[in-house]
């Protein structure tokens, strides 16, 4: 366990990855007399540095204490994390506590975490449904069948040019791990409602993990402009 610093050429395409890390853009230096990590001058200092490293753990993990973090709330989990983590070790700094809090506020409006294409699918169908069929939201009364937004969720795999389609108890399944959507079951299977709650929950969904441009294929109004 502990921190640990991973180069690549270009952004890892893991989402789950990304979504676990401080990602931090660089440029080729063009600098003469850089040193390679294998030169022992650099082993040297990096085995002196972890020294002092493991000595301000064992002096200050008993009463490490968590700074105020205020205006976080919107962050996600995993980006509240890391920023309380690097936060409590510059606890006594409080201009690099701000820092460190103007930073990720910044890395979390920049860096989404896509969903995986058939929770992404289905998000983009109730985004579609909330704004050119208002009738099945704000509790209108009138309901849609999951058969229905199956069809609809398979409708947008096809424009993406995804080989995926789903069944109906697949995306009634996502409906639950997105937020629970009101479900209730009919002659005709199970129908599906959207109160203003259910809404916002989309809207929500959308802004975290954008529509991996399913959007764009089915709505006149892109979601950032919503």
């Amino acid at each position: 366990y502990g921190p640990k610093v991973v180069a690549f050429l270009e952004a890892p395409d893991d989402p789950a990855l990304n979504s676990r890390c401080i990602l931090v853009p660089m440029m080729e230096a063009n600098a003469d007399g850089l040193l390679k990590v294998t030169d022992p001058v650099l082993e040297e200092r990096a085995r002196v540095l972890q020294r002092q490293l493991l000595q301000f753990r064992l002096q200050n993990y008993k009463h490490a204490k968590r700074p105020p973090l205020p205006g976080v709330e919107s962050l996600r989990p995993r980006t509240k994390d890391l920023l309380t983590c690097l936060a409590t070790a510059a606890a006594e700094d409080t201009k690099r506590v701000d820092y460190l809090v103007h930073f990720f506020k910044y890395q979390n409006k920049t860096l989404q975490e896509p969903l995986p294409p058939a929770e992404d699918a289905v998000l983009a169908a109730l985004f579609y449904l909330v704004h050119l069929r208002p009738e099945y939201s704000n509790f209108s009364g009138k309901s849609l069948g999951v058969s229905d937004v199956t069809c609809l969720v398979n409708d947008v795999l096809d424009k993406a040019k995804a080989r995926l389609r789903l069944k109906p108890r697949k995306v009634g399944a996502i409906l639950t791990s997105l937020g629970n959507f009101r479900r209730r079951r009919t002659n005709e299977g199970y129908a599906l409602w959207l109160s203003n709650a259910d809404v916002a929950r989309i809207h929500e969904l959308v802004k975290v993990h954008g529509l991996d441009g399913l959007a764009s294929q089915l709505l006149e109004v892109p979601p950032q402009k919503c």
